[in-house]
């Protein structure tokens, strides 16, 4: 059994799932009285559903009063009655819980953002870094290699996958600035293969600057 909510407030609409697959004929799902079924794919009948094993009935339900409930209450298959093995505890509250529960939710969406504004920082410090490390390499020497390497690395892009590696080295426990130089590499990797996807594809730019293979050749862009 599987619900959309396990915490829902009075008259507030939830659904329910119901699969049964290791029997065969009539199944009857008996609720706590107190659940009114809005609707189901199935018979309805007071707090309970008929449907036809093996297979799955959907319900759309609410409570009238606030309360703890258990879901279902007995299920019973061609007239015998079976204790239920997998029940969900659902939790109506009142208006002045609802209060609450906004409370507690607001603190929890101030939290993730605490969180989200933390991760960017940190990607964004290591973005620079990687950045700043490629510019190194790439300064070692003026030749028309290097000057090729430098055009579409100095055109911009995000650095997504070597933010993400220092980002997983530093969750696993590592020092993501001793490891700056493999993340760099793995950019340059990227980028080798954008300059190969340019020139098989024929495109002729690439971050809004001229692709390698058309402004260095593409003798030059493959190396």
């Amino acid at each position: 059994m599987e619900v959309s909510r396990t915490e829902v407030g009075i008259n507030e609409k939830f659904s329910i799932k119901v699969r049964v697959e290791d029997v065969s004929g009539s199944v009857t799902i008996e609720f706590p009285r107190k659940m009114v079924i809005v609707e189901a794919r199935g018979r309805v009948r007071g707090s309970s559903v008929e449907f036809i094993a093996p297979g799955e009935v959907e319900i759309t339900a609410l409570f009238k009063e606030e309360g703890t409930y258990t879901l279902p209450t007995y299920i019973a298959v061609n007239g015998t009655l079976l204790i239920p093995s997998n029940t969900v505890t659902v939790s109506v509250v009142g208006p002045e819980n609802l209060e609450y529960l906004e409370k507690s939710l607001r603190s929890k969406l101030a939290d993730l953002r605490r969180r989200f504004r933390t991760l960017h920082e940190k990607a964004m410090r290591y973005r620079a870094m990687v950045r700043e490390a490629m510019a190194q390499v790439l300064s070692e020497s003026e030749s028309l290699l290097f000057q090729a390497a430098r055009h579409l690395i100095e055109a911009g892009g995000k650095l997504v996958r070597p933010v993400l590696f220092l980002l997983a080295v530093e969750f696993s426990g590592g020092d993501p600035e001793q490891l700056v130089l493999a993340a760099a590499g793995a950019e340059f990797g990227h980028v080798a293969s954008l300059i190969h996807d340019d020139i098989i594809d024929g495109d002729e730019t690439r971050r809004g600057v001229e692709a390698v293979h058309v402004r260095y050749g593409i003798p030059l862009a493959i190396l």
